[in-house]
């Protein structure tokens, strides 16, 4: 028994480190790319949890712009998270895009000290989030959260910095199956304001999420909208038949020998 347990914990830490060599050197994977998408997202999905998705954007500016977006996200350990992000242009076939990414959770959320992420992605983009949750007596829990996203370009070897804030909210409305989630922030660079973003999102239970993104600055406007679909619902229902089913069992045992106990 104690070998085994030594046996598996000695593949649990090859795993871990493995993978965080991987994400080390992901920055050198693909820096002939394009710009990646923001990966700005405060949570971390579960070990086991994944979301894929597909979504449109359209940009506009004087050059009104459509592409498809495929996305990916899977929880390893309950601290680490592998992105995936590809955009394609469709009026623009030729304009392609590929992003690797990963998250990896630094300290959990305990009282007053915030939650501590730190992200990384193929194209050199380094970031840091920190995520507080709230508790008020009249808009009920929320999670506020804040960092800074560190971009490095390889043609003029400089970095250019960002921070961002912003503000989630999720609620469970009693016409719709499912959880509502409502995300509001704002990116801010070395001149100040940069831009603005709100996101509508709808989880129901047999796993759909719908997603809104409205995007805006000075200059342009985006929009966005995704289908995706998550494991994590389907789980906790087979989660939960199989605690009903071990209650059920107990029960009959009872039932069935009543000095037993």
């Amino acid at each position: 028994m104690l070998i085994s347990l030594l046996a598996e914990s000695s593949r649990r830490a090859w795993i871990q480190l493995t993978l965080a060599g991987v994400m080390v050197t992901l920055p050198a994977l693909a820096q002939s790319l394009p710009e990646p998408a923001n990966l700005v997202e405060p949570s971390l999905m579960p070990h086991g949890i994944f979301v894929a998705g597909l979504a449109l954007n359209r940009t506009t500016n004087n050059g009104s712009e459509l592409a498809g977006i495929g996305n990916l996200r899977f929880g390893l350990f309950n601290r680490i998270e592998i992105q995936a992000t590809s955009v394609q242009g469709i009026e623009n076939y030729s304009s392609r895009q590929l992003t690797l990414g990963s998250k990896v959770r630094l300290w959990q959320e305990q009282g007053h000290v915030p939650k501590v992420v730190i992200g990384l992605s193929s194209q050199s983009r380094y970031q840091i989030f920190l995520t507080k949750t709230f508790n008020l007596p009249r808009i009920h829990t929320f999670q506020f959260y804040g960092g800074f996203s560190y971009l490095f370009s390889q043609s003029d070897s400089e970095t250019r910095a960002t921070g961002f804030l912003g503000w989630q909210k999720q609620v469970q409305p009693a016409l719709i199956n499912g959880d509502l989630i409502f995300r509001l922030g704002a990116d801010f660079g070395s001149n100040g304001f940069s831009k603005a973003y709100l996101i509508t999102r709808l989880i129901t239970q047999t796993g759909l999420w719908t997603d809104l993104k409205l995007t805006g600055d000075a200059r342009l406007a985006q929009i966005q909208g995704s289908v995706s679909w998550s494991n994590q619902q389907l789980l906790a229902q087979i989660e939960s038949i199989k605690r009903l089913a071990q209650s059920i069992s107990r029960l009959r045992q009872r039932q069935q020998n009543p000095n037993s106990d």
